[in-house]
């Protein structure tokens, strides 16, 4: 997932969602393409529970 999947799922801005990318705590990138960094769904998952963050609901 990228940038901006990141934000839709946890219901965050831009510039938040950057913010957390950049966080120790993050889990690294699972690649950068020509787009930008890419996430592992399942890492971000894993992230977010560990963390107590719960999906944005649609």
């Amino acid at each position: 997932m990228g940038l901006r999947e990141i934000e839709d799922k946890l219901g965050v801005s831009r510039q938040r969602a950057h913010q957390l990318t950049e966080h120790p705590s993050f889990p690294a990138a699972y690649d950068v393409i020509k787009a930008g960094r890419i996430w592992l769904a399942e890492d971000i998952d894993t992230w977010m529970r560990t963390t107590g963050r719960t999906a944005k609901t649609p």
